[in-house]
């Protein structure tokens, strides 16, 4: 199922997603899944499968879907008690709708619990299928309402990438993932300066020139499993997974080639921008004893360092 493994990458294309609405159902009985495919795929919704209660969890945070389908009889765990496990994963937010599935009428009992472990819902099988429907439109729109609204505070929006709380947000969960299974991690800052400074609206306008060729580039340059930001102004960080120091370097003096030439393209020589890049990366992050924002800051320390030791020399 290509393109479900970040459902957050899309904010690196200026905001638009393209994936469909993701629906994610968990149990063991095949005729359930088929059910339900044969009344979502024709609407428009891509349906993934969770076949137990492990799978379920771990597919739910990595997928984000809108919707949340459990088998009250889960192998492993309960559909309740998977209710409550995904409630407490900060990652998934909880305007996520859970709906429980059963195969007999629930008695009040049951649905009191369901709606304390988080759950929205419990549907009893076989159901309507336009009711059903009409249940997930809804639920759907209540998840992507809230979605964007929560998403608004973490991308910038003249570019489309993530901001400064979205780099944080997102380094710390790379972070915890490479951590996990003793992973490289690199980041790469970019930032495009004039060489001579005057302040002038020209120049504003050279750099704002500039700062949309660095995102594109940024853009065309990555993978999906990049994380893409703008942490200032006119710095641009690039989180790689799988990423090695040495891997780092290599991709920033790709990057910062790529951004230099598009620029100079894009300007026709009539103003000198120079493209500064810096790069930080660890081989095993389980092992590297750093927190997750030390890539951000060390990776920018890097970028700031040339031109800090040339303002001294401008100044002695």
């Amino acid at each position: 199922m290509p393109g479900l493994t970040n459902p957050w990458v899309y904010l690196t294309n200026g905001g638009e997603s393209g994936r469909q609405a993701v629906v994610l159902i968990a149990t063991d009985d095949e005729w359930v899944v088929r059910a339900v495919e044969s009344i979502l795929t024709p609407q428009g919704y891509t349906v993934a499968r969770a076949r137990d209660a492990a799978e379920a969890i771990e597919r739910a945070r990595s997928l984000l879907p809108e919707v949340v389908l459990l088998d009250m009889k889960l192998k492993g765990l309960s559909g309740i008690e998977v209710c409550r496990v995904l409630r407490s994963v900060p990652e998934i937010p909880r305007s996520t709708p859970l709906l429980l599935l059963t195969r007999v009428p629930p008695v009040r009992e049951e649905r009191v619990e369901a709606l304390r472990a988080g759950a929205w819902d419990l549907l009893s099988m076989p159901f309507d299928s336009e009711e059903f429907l009409l249940k997930l439109e809804s639920s759907t729109a209540a998840t992507r309402d809230a979605r964007e609204a929560w998403q608004a505070g973490l991308v910038d929006p003249a570019t489309g990438l993530y901001n400064a709380r979205g780099l944080v947000w997102r380094v710390n969960e790379l972070a915890a993932e490479a951590a996990r299974y003793h992973r490289p991690l690199a980041c790469v800052a970019l930032s495009p300066e004039q060489e001579n400074h005057t302040g002038s609206p020209q120049e504003r306008r050279v750099i704002a020139t500039a700062v949309t060729r660095v995102a594109d580039v940024m853009r065309r340059g990555s993978r999906g499993s990049d994380v893409l930001g703008r942490l200032t102004p006119q710095e641009f960080v690039i989180v790689l997974p799988d990423t090695s120091h040495a891997g780092g370097a290599r991709v920033a003096e790709r990057l910062a080639a790529s951004a230099d030439a598009s620029t100079a393209l894009a300007l026709g020589g009539s103003a000198r921008i120079r493209m500064h890049s810096g790069y930080y990366g660890v081989d095993d992050f389980g092992e590297a004893n750093l927190e997750p924002v030390d890539l951000l800051t060390r990776a920018t320390r890097a970028l700031r360092r040339p031109r800090q030791i040339r303002g001294d020399d401008d100044r002695s």
